[in-house]
Protein backbone atom coordinates (compact mmCIF):
# COMPACT_ATOMS: atom_id res chain seq x y z
CA UNK A 1 0.00 0.00 0.00
CA UNK A 2 1.32 3.43 -0.96
CA UNK A 3 0.49 7.05 -0.10
CA UNK A 4 -0.75 8.13 -3.51
CA UNK A 5 -2.97 11.09 -2.69
CA UNK A 6 -3.14 13.48 0.28
CA UNK A 7 -5.64 16.29 0.82
CA UNK A 8 -5.73 18.62 3.83
CA UNK A 9 -8.40 21.19 4.57
CA UNK A 10 -9.79 23.32 7.36
CA UNK A 11 -13.06 22.25 8.98
CA UNK A 12 -14.96 23.47 12.05
CA UNK A 13 -15.33 21.73 15.39
CA UNK A 14 -18.58 21.34 17.32
CA UNK A 15 -17.91 24.74 18.89
CA UNK A 16 -17.27 26.45 15.54
CA UNK A 17 -13.47 26.64 15.91
CA UNK A 18 -11.14 25.52 13.09
CA UNK A 19 -9.28 22.22 12.98
CA UNK A 20 -8.01 20.03 10.14
CA UNK A 21 -9.26 17.13 8.08
CA UNK A 22 -6.83 14.99 6.12
CA UNK A 23 -7.62 12.42 3.44
CA UNK A 24 -5.16 9.75 2.30
CA UNK A 25 -6.14 7.74 -0.78
CA UNK A 26 -9.77 8.77 -0.16
CA UNK A 27 -9.89 7.79 3.54
CA UNK A 28 -10.54 10.87 5.71
CA UNK A 29 -9.98 11.73 9.36
CA UNK A 30 -10.25 14.77 11.62
CA UNK A 31 -8.93 15.51 15.10
CA UNK A 32 -10.46 17.59 17.95
CA UNK A 33 -8.82 19.69 20.66
CA UNK A 34 -9.61 20.93 24.15
CA UNK A 35 -10.91 24.21 25.52
CA UNK A 36 -9.43 23.64 28.99
CA UNK A 37 -6.17 22.22 27.66
CA UNK A 38 -3.42 21.22 30.07
CA UNK A 39 -0.28 23.35 29.89
CA UNK A 40 1.85 20.27 29.24
CA UNK A 41 -0.06 19.24 26.09
CA UNK A 42 1.49 19.35 22.64
CA UNK A 43 0.14 22.39 20.78
CA UNK A 44 -2.71 21.40 18.49
CA UNK A 45 -1.27 23.63 15.74
CA UNK A 46 2.11 25.25 15.14
CA UNK A 47 0.70 28.74 14.79
CA UNK A 48 -2.69 29.26 13.23
CA UNK A 49 -4.60 26.46 11.56
CA UNK A 50 -3.99 28.16 8.20
CA UNK A 51 -0.23 28.42 8.72
CA UNK A 52 -0.10 24.78 9.81
CA UNK A 53 -1.99 23.71 6.68
CA UNK A 54 0.33 25.78 4.45
CA UNK A 55 3.44 24.28 6.04
CA UNK A 56 1.98 20.77 5.74
CA UNK A 57 1.34 21.26 2.02
CA UNK A 58 4.78 22.75 1.29
CA UNK A 59 7.06 20.72 3.56
CA UNK A 60 5.33 17.59 4.87
CA UNK A 61 3.29 16.37 1.91
CA UNK A 62 6.25 16.18 -0.53
CA UNK A 63 8.24 14.17 2.03
CA UNK A 64 5.62 11.47 2.55
CA UNK A 65 4.09 11.11 -0.92
CA UNK A 66 4.80 7.64 -2.27
CA UNK A 67 5.69 6.14 1.10
CA UNK A 68 4.78 2.48 1.57
CA UNK A 69 2.78 1.33 4.59
CA UNK A 70 1.12 -1.96 5.46
CA UNK A 71 0.64 -2.12 9.21
CA UNK A 72 0.68 -0.29 12.53
CA UNK A 73 4.47 -0.33 12.74
CA UNK A 74 4.67 1.48 9.39
CA UNK A 75 2.29 4.19 10.64
CA UNK A 76 4.46 4.62 13.73
CA UNK A 77 7.56 4.88 11.54
CA UNK A 78 5.98 7.66 9.45
CA UNK A 79 5.00 9.51 12.65
CA UNK A 80 8.55 9.35 13.94
CA UNK A 81 9.85 10.81 10.67
CA UNK A 82 7.40 13.72 11.04
CA UNK A 83 8.00 14.33 14.75
CA UNK A 84 10.43 17.16 14.05
CA UNK A 85 7.72 19.06 12.16
CA UNK A 86 5.38 19.26 15.17
CA UNK A 87 6.69 22.67 16.37
CA UNK A 88 5.73 24.05 12.95
CA UNK A 89 2.42 22.27 12.33
CA UNK A 90 1.32 21.08 15.78
CA UNK A 91 0.19 17.62 16.84
CA UNK A 92 -3.24 17.63 15.22
CA UNK A 93 -2.12 17.31 11.57
CA UNK A 94 0.28 14.45 12.38
CA UNK A 95 -2.35 12.57 14.38
CA UNK A 96 -4.93 13.27 11.69
CA UNK A 97 -2.61 11.79 9.07
CA UNK A 98 -2.12 8.70 11.24
CA UNK A 99 -5.87 8.21 11.59
CA UNK A 100 -6.30 8.38 7.80
CA UNK A 101 -3.46 5.88 7.30
CA UNK A 102 -5.05 3.51 9.83
CA UNK A 103 -8.32 3.63 7.90
CA UNK A 104 -6.43 2.63 4.77
CA UNK A 105 -5.13 -0.45 6.59
CA UNK A 106 -8.63 -1.40 7.81
CA UNK A 107 -11.74 0.78 7.77
CA UNK A 108 -12.66 -0.95 11.06
CA UNK A 109 -9.63 0.50 12.83
CA UNK A 110 -10.30 -1.33 16.09
CA UNK A 111 -9.23 -4.53 14.31
CA UNK A 112 -5.74 -3.07 13.67
CA UNK A 113 -5.08 -3.02 17.43
CA UNK A 114 -6.95 -6.21 18.17
CA UNK A 115 -7.93 -6.11 21.86
CA UNK A 116 -11.70 -5.89 21.20
CA UNK A 117 -12.97 -4.87 24.63
CA UNK A 118 -16.16 -2.82 25.11
CA UNK A 119 -15.59 0.05 27.58
CA UNK A 120 -17.83 1.44 30.29
CA UNK A 121 -19.29 4.86 29.51
CA UNK A 122 -18.27 7.85 31.62
CA UNK A 123 -21.01 10.32 30.69
CA UNK A 124 -20.96 14.09 31.21
CA UNK A 125 -24.39 15.03 32.62
CA UNK A 126 -23.86 18.44 34.29
CA UNK A 127 -21.14 20.78 33.07
CA UNK A 128 -19.51 23.86 34.51
CA UNK A 129 -16.02 25.34 34.58
CA UNK A 130 -14.78 26.50 31.19
CA UNK A 131 -17.36 24.28 29.47
CA UNK A 132 -20.37 26.21 30.79
CA UNK A 133 -20.60 29.14 33.17
CA UNK A 134 -22.16 27.37 36.13
CA UNK A 135 -20.42 25.32 38.81
CA UNK A 136 -16.69 25.56 39.50
CA UNK A 137 -16.45 21.78 39.07
CA UNK A 138 -16.26 21.16 35.35
CA UNK A 139 -18.15 17.88 34.93
CA UNK A 140 -20.60 15.79 36.93
CA UNK A 141 -20.48 12.26 35.55
CA UNK A 142 -22.68 9.15 35.44
CA UNK A 143 -21.09 5.75 34.79
CA UNK A 144 -23.50 2.90 33.85
CA UNK A 145 -21.78 -0.29 35.00
CA UNK A 146 -22.78 -2.57 32.15
CA UNK A 147 -20.88 -3.77 29.09
CA UNK A 148 -24.21 -4.17 27.25
CA UNK A 149 -23.67 -0.99 25.26
CA UNK A 150 -27.26 -0.39 24.08
CA UNK A 151 -28.42 -0.64 27.71
CA UNK A 152 -25.62 1.65 28.82
CA UNK A 153 -26.70 4.23 26.24
CA UNK A 154 -30.31 3.92 27.41
CA UNK A 155 -29.23 4.52 31.00
CA UNK A 156 -27.08 7.57 30.27
CA UNK A 157 -29.78 9.13 28.08
CA UNK A 158 -32.39 8.67 30.82
CA UNK A 159 -30.12 10.16 33.49
CA UNK A 160 -29.34 13.15 31.26
CA UNK A 161 -33.01 13.80 30.49
CA UNK A 162 -34.22 13.49 34.08
CA UNK A 163 -31.41 15.60 35.52
CA UNK A 164 -32.26 18.35 33.03
CA UNK A 165 -35.88 18.25 34.18
CA UNK A 166 -34.96 18.38 37.87
CA UNK A 167 -32.52 21.24 37.32
CA UNK A 168 -35.09 23.01 35.14
CA UNK A 169 -32.06 23.64 32.97
CA UNK A 170 -32.46 25.49 29.71
CA UNK A 171 -28.88 25.53 28.44
CA UNK A 172 -26.09 23.08 27.81
CA UNK A 173 -22.35 23.68 27.69
CA UNK A 174 -19.77 22.78 25.04
CA UNK A 175 -20.15 19.05 25.63
CA UNK A 176 -23.93 18.87 25.80
CA UNK A 177 -24.08 18.71 29.60
CA UNK A 178 -26.66 20.73 31.51
CA UNK A 179 -25.46 24.00 33.04
CA UNK A 180 -26.41 24.12 36.72
CA UNK A 181 -26.89 27.36 38.62
CA UNK A 182 -27.43 25.74 42.02
CA UNK A 183 -23.85 24.97 43.05
CA UNK A 184 -21.57 21.97 43.22
CA UNK A 185 -23.06 19.95 46.08
CA UNK A 186 -26.73 20.51 45.24
CA UNK A 187 -25.99 19.51 41.66
CA UNK A 188 -24.40 16.30 42.94
CA UNK A 189 -27.44 15.61 45.10
CA UNK A 190 -29.74 15.81 42.09
CA UNK A 191 -27.45 13.62 39.96
CA UNK A 192 -27.31 11.00 42.72
CA UNK A 193 -31.11 10.94 43.14
CA UNK A 194 -31.64 10.44 39.42
CA UNK A 195 -28.83 7.89 38.99
CA UNK A 196 -30.14 5.81 41.91
CA UNK A 197 -33.66 5.88 40.46
CA UNK A 198 -32.58 4.86 36.95
CA UNK A 199 -30.27 2.22 38.41
CA UNK A 200 -33.19 0.61 40.28
CA UNK A 201 -35.34 0.71 37.14
CA UNK A 202 -32.73 -0.84 34.82
CA UNK A 203 -31.27 -3.29 37.38
CA UNK A 204 -27.60 -2.34 37.19
CA UNK A 205 -25.42 0.14 39.04
CA UNK A 206 -24.92 3.67 37.79
CA UNK A 207 -21.94 5.11 39.59
CA UNK A 208 -21.02 8.78 39.92
CA UNK A 209 -17.91 10.76 39.18
CA UNK A 210 -16.46 14.25 38.86
CA UNK A 211 -14.03 15.97 36.56
CA UNK A 212 -13.02 18.74 38.93
CA UNK A 213 -10.54 20.41 36.49
CA UNK A 214 -9.07 22.00 39.61
CA UNK A 215 -6.25 23.81 37.78
CA UNK A 216 -8.87 26.08 36.24
CA UNK A 217 -9.72 27.65 39.61
CA UNK A 218 -6.37 27.28 41.37
CA UNK A 219 -5.01 30.77 42.07
CA UNK A 220 -2.03 31.78 44.23
CA UNK A 221 -1.96 28.48 46.08
CA UNK A 222 -5.71 28.34 46.73
CA UNK A 223 -8.69 26.57 45.17
CA UNK A 224 -11.14 29.43 44.72
CA UNK A 225 -14.83 28.50 44.96
CA UNK A 226 -17.62 31.07 45.01
CA UNK A 227 -18.04 30.64 48.77
CA UNK A 228 -14.58 29.56 49.99
CA UNK A 229 -10.85 29.37 49.32
CA UNK A 230 -9.11 26.10 50.14
CA UNK A 231 -5.44 25.26 50.48
CA UNK A 232 -4.19 21.90 49.21
CA UNK A 233 -4.89 20.01 52.42
CA UNK A 234 -8.39 21.47 52.63
CA UNK A 235 -9.05 20.65 48.97
CA UNK A 236 -8.08 17.03 49.61
CA UNK A 237 -10.42 16.87 52.60
CA UNK A 238 -13.22 18.45 50.55
CA UNK A 239 -12.74 15.83 47.82
CA UNK A 240 -12.75 13.03 50.41
CA UNK A 241 -15.96 14.42 51.89
CA UNK A 242 -17.66 14.42 48.46
CA UNK A 243 -16.41 10.90 47.74
CA UNK A 244 -17.88 9.64 51.01
CA UNK A 245 -21.19 11.52 50.89
CA UNK A 246 -21.98 10.74 47.27
CA UNK A 247 -20.20 7.39 46.94
CA UNK A 248 -18.09 8.70 44.06
CA UNK A 249 -16.41 6.02 41.96
CA UNK A 250 -14.31 8.42 39.88
CA UNK A 251 -12.60 11.77 40.63
CA UNK A 252 -10.61 13.38 37.81
CA UNK A 253 -8.12 16.23 38.21
CA UNK A 254 -9.09 17.02 41.83
CA UNK A 255 -5.89 19.04 42.30
CA UNK A 256 -3.58 21.28 40.31
CA UNK A 257 -1.92 19.84 37.20
CA UNK A 258 1.56 19.79 38.78
CA UNK A 259 0.62 18.46 42.22
CA UNK A 260 1.83 14.87 42.05
CA UNK A 261 2.16 14.72 45.83
CA UNK A 262 -1.42 15.90 46.35
CA UNK A 263 -2.78 13.26 43.95
CA UNK A 264 -0.81 10.56 45.77
CA UNK A 265 -2.08 11.72 49.18
CA UNK A 266 -5.70 11.76 48.02
CA UNK A 267 -5.45 8.34 46.39
CA UNK A 268 -3.85 6.91 49.54
CA UNK A 269 -6.92 7.97 51.52
CA UNK A 270 -9.62 6.54 49.23
CA UNK A 271 -10.42 3.34 47.34
CA UNK A 272 -12.22 5.34 44.66
CA UNK A 273 -10.50 5.94 41.34
CA UNK A 274 -8.50 9.17 41.30
CA UNK A 275 -7.84 10.05 37.66
CA UNK A 276 -5.08 12.23 36.21
CA UNK A 277 -5.64 14.20 33.01
CA UNK A 278 -3.81 17.55 32.98
CA UNK A 279 -1.37 15.90 35.39
CA UNK A 280 -0.12 13.46 32.71
CA UNK A 281 -1.39 14.78 29.32
CA UNK A 282 -1.06 11.31 27.70
CA UNK A 283 2.71 11.59 28.06
CA UNK A 284 4.59 8.59 29.43
CA UNK A 285 7.51 10.81 30.47
CA UNK A 286 5.16 12.58 32.95
CA UNK A 287 3.42 9.42 34.13
CA UNK A 288 3.88 8.41 37.76
CA UNK A 289 1.80 5.85 39.69
CA UNK A 290 0.34 8.45 42.05
CA UNK A 291 -3.30 7.51 41.33
CA UNK A 292 -5.35 4.63 39.98
CA UNK A 293 -6.19 5.91 36.51
CA UNK A 294 -5.25 8.29 33.72
CA UNK A 295 -7.06 10.00 30.89
CA UNK A 296 -5.96 9.14 27.34
CA UNK A 297 -6.50 11.98 24.84
CA UNK A 298 -4.57 11.22 21.65
CA UNK A 299 -4.30 14.83 20.52
CA UNK A 300 -2.61 15.80 23.81
CA UNK A 301 0.52 14.01 22.53
CA UNK A 302 -0.12 14.17 18.77
CA UNK A 303 1.14 10.73 17.68
CA UNK A 304 -0.39 7.27 17.93
CA UNK A 305 2.89 5.60 18.80
CA UNK A 306 3.13 7.88 21.87
CA UNK A 307 -0.46 6.95 22.79
CA UNK A 308 0.45 3.27 22.65
CA UNK A 309 3.61 3.93 24.71
CA UNK A 310 1.42 5.67 27.30
CA UNK A 311 -1.03 2.75 27.39
CA UNK A 312 1.83 0.29 27.89
CA UNK A 313 3.22 2.41 30.72
CA UNK A 314 -0.20 2.43 32.38
CA UNK A 315 -0.28 -1.36 32.25
CA UNK A 316 3.18 -1.59 33.82
CA UNK A 317 1.99 0.58 36.70
CA UNK A 318 -1.30 -1.31 37.05
CA UNK A 319 -3.25 1.87 36.23
CA UNK A 320 -6.58 2.12 34.41
CA UNK A 321 -6.98 3.93 31.07
CA UNK A 322 -9.92 6.26 30.39
CA UNK A 323 -9.98 7.39 26.76
CA UNK A 324 -11.72 10.73 26.36
CA UNK A 325 -13.34 13.08 23.88
CA UNK A 326 -12.45 16.80 23.80
CA UNK A 327 -14.68 19.84 24.18
CA UNK A 328 -13.91 20.98 20.60
CA UNK A 329 -15.02 17.76 18.90
CA UNK A 330 -15.53 16.67 15.28
CA UNK A 331 -17.86 14.01 13.90
CA UNK A 332 -14.96 11.57 13.42
CA UNK A 333 -15.70 8.26 15.19
CA UNK A 334 -12.07 7.18 15.62
CA UNK A 335 -12.22 7.54 19.42
CA UNK A 336 -14.68 4.63 19.57
CA UNK A 337 -12.43 2.35 17.51
CA UNK A 338 -9.44 3.26 19.67
CA UNK A 339 -11.40 2.59 22.88
CA UNK A 340 -12.31 -0.91 21.73
CA UNK A 341 -9.07 -1.73 19.90
CA UNK A 342 -6.75 -0.50 22.64
CA UNK A 343 -8.94 -2.09 25.31
CA UNK A 344 -9.44 1.01 27.45
CA UNK A 345 -11.76 0.03 30.34
CA UNK A 346 -13.62 3.36 30.15
CA UNK A 347 -14.57 5.90 27.48
CA UNK A 348 -15.53 9.42 28.50
CA UNK A 349 -18.21 10.92 26.26
CA UNK A 350 -21.36 13.02 26.35
CA UNK A 351 -24.86 11.87 25.59
CA UNK A 352 -26.04 14.93 23.70
CA UNK A 353 -24.82 16.46 20.44
CA UNK A 354 -24.28 14.72 17.10
CA UNK A 355 -20.48 14.68 17.21
CA UNK A 356 -20.56 12.97 20.62
CA UNK A 357 -23.44 10.58 20.01
CA UNK A 358 -21.56 9.49 16.85
CA UNK A 359 -18.86 7.93 19.06
CA UNK A 360 -21.46 6.08 21.13
CA UNK A 361 -23.27 4.84 18.03
CA UNK A 362 -19.97 3.54 16.65
CA UNK A 363 -19.31 1.56 19.82
CA UNK A 364 -22.84 0.19 19.68
CA UNK A 365 -22.17 -0.93 16.11
CA UNK A 366 -18.88 -2.59 17.13
CA UNK A 367 -20.64 -4.20 20.13
CA UNK A 368 -23.17 -5.81 17.80
CA UNK A 369 -20.40 -6.97 15.44
CA UNK A 370 -18.46 -8.56 18.29
CA UNK A 371 -21.61 -10.11 19.77
CA UNK A 372 -22.34 -11.91 16.49
CA UNK A 373 -18.76 -12.92 15.69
Amino acid sequence: MKIENIQIQKILTSAGKPTVQISVNGFSASVPFGTSAGKHEVNAFGGTVDSSIDFFKKEVKPQIMGMEFENLADVFSIEKQLQGFIPKIGGNPVLCLSYALLRNIDKDVYKVFGTNSIPYQVCNIIGGGKHGKGTEIQEFLAIPMTKDYPKSMEASAKVHKLVGEKLKAENVGLEGAWISKIGNEKSLEILKQVADSVSQELKFDIKLGLDVAASEFYENGKYVYHDKKLDTGEQIEFMLDLIKRFNLHYVEDPLDEDDFEGFAELQKKTNSMVVGDDLFTTNDSRLKPVCKAAIVKPNQIGMMYRVVDFMEALKRYGMTAVISHRSQETDDQMLADLAVGLGTPYIKVSVRGGVRVAKMERIKQIYKELSHS
